[in-house]
């Protein structure tokens, strides 16, 4: 996995450095070393960036079916935290522009 690829990750989940490595089980210095190229993410660290994007993945399908029936989306609701949220929200409106996002 190429460090822009992790780089959009991160970007997509709207996490932290920090937060992101706490999800994936590694030091956010090793999220910082792998966005600057220093040191290639393992083979392990790679399928757990893999599983947190399925995550991210299944939270957003949730949603969509959630906002297609009329529900708000709330920000802030989830368990990763209001960052999570964020990212989500920003990949509804991508999807469904006139979608109703309520802060919690």
């Amino acid at each position: 996995m190429t460090a822009a690829q992790i780089a959009a990750t991160l970007h997509l989940t709207g996490l932290t450095q920090r937060a992101f490595g706490d999800a994936i089980g590694v030091s956010k210095m090793s999220v910082s070393n792998w966005l600057s190229g220093t040191y290639a993410a393992s083979a392990n660290a790679v399928a757990n960036i893999h599983r947190l994007r399925a995550e991210h993945d299944a939270d957003l399908a949730r949603i969509i079916q959630l906002a297609n029936d009329g529900a708000p989306m709330i920000l802030g609701a989830h368990a990763r935290g209001r960052d999570w949220s964020i990212g989500l929200a920003a990949r509804l409106i991508d999807r469904l522009p006139d979608a109703e996002i309520v802060w919690d």
